[in-house]
Parts: structure tokens; sequence; C-alpha cells
């Protein structure tokens, strides 16, 4: 398997790369700093399954070993709905100025 920071760096993130660490995520025998690993790298993949997987995460019996997890939830989240390239910046910037507008007119 790949390095996780050039998985991430060549958004090539595979099938077996989420299996593999879901599995070391949800099993008993992973070291505490490995489930942070996993877990800061879900948390830098914008992906709903990355996030979903953290989610379930948390439910877990072993979410209590990572004991930042609620920061990597949300960092998650950030990364996940940030925009990921121009044309996506333009909708984001796009949908912000129409929501100002909207919000001047709710004010008149």
């Amino acid at each position: 398997m790949k390095k996780i920071k050039e998985l991430l760096s060549n958004d090539d993130f595979t099938e077996e790369n989420y299996q593999t660490l879901e599995k070391k995520l949800f099993s008993d025998s992973t070291p505490h700093d490995e489930l942070g690993r996993i877990c800061m790298t879900f948390a830098h993949l914008p992906s709903k399954r990355a996030q979903d997987l953290l989610a379930s995460f948390k439910e877990s019996a072993n979410a209590h070993k990572v004991e930042w997890l609620d920061l990597a939830i949300e960092e998650g989240q950030f990364v996940y709905l940030s925009p990921q390239n121009e044309q996506e910046e333009k909708d984001y910037l796009a949908l912000k100025v129409i929501q100002e507008m909207q919000d001047k007119v709710i004010d008149l």
C-alpha cells in the first residue's frame, strides 16, 4: 500500500485502501497511534465514505482511544464541504452572492 501522504496528494485512494483502513479502524488489535493516523487520513479525504467511517468509528468501543476524534470529524466535514476545484469554487462564490442578496431582500 502506498504511503498515506502520496494517496492524498495523488487523489487515487482506492477501494482496497478504504477496505484495508476500515478493517484496521474497527479492529481491537490496532495500536492507538495507528488508529489516530487512520482517523486523520479519513479526515483529510474529501469523500462521503470517509466521513461516514469516522462517524461510525465514533460510535465504536475503540473511539475513546483517539482523544481528538471529534476534531478529526469536524476537520473532515470542513475538507468534505470545501471546494476541490475551480468550478466548485465558482459555484460556491455564486451561492454565497445569492445568499447575501436573499438576506438583503429579507432585511427590506
